[in-house]
């Protein structure tokens, strides 16, 4: 008989905070094991939809993609909660001096 404990979530690996710039692309990662999981994404509390997998693609970030994300994972047996934080910056180059 399995062990009811190898049947529910369990984070192996935290999505790590990232820092990206303005339009580019930025993934969170969440690495769980257990059985007939299901994620759902949230950013500042609401939920992402249609964002139902592992990972999380940010692309071409906007300001407005900054903050906190959570990712809830459950199954049948327990529901687990992550978080990460994603800044987005914009870069000003520096003027040419002729």
């Amino acid at each position: 008989m399995p062990s009811v404990l190898s049947e529910v979530p369990i984070i192996e690996k935290h999505p790590e905070s990232c820092t990206v710039q303005l339009g580019k692309d930025c993934k969170l990662f969440c690495h769980v094991t257990g059985k007939n999981l299901k994620y759902r994404w949230y950013r500042r509390s609401r939920c992402l939809e249609g964002e139902t997998s592992s990972v999380l693609h940010i692309r071409k970030a906007a300001m407005n993609d900054a903050g906190q994300y959570s990712c809830i994972i459950s199954n049948d047996k327990e529901s687990v909660i992550t978080w990460a934080t994603v800044d987005v910056i914009s870069v000003i180059s520096s003027p040419k001096v002729r």
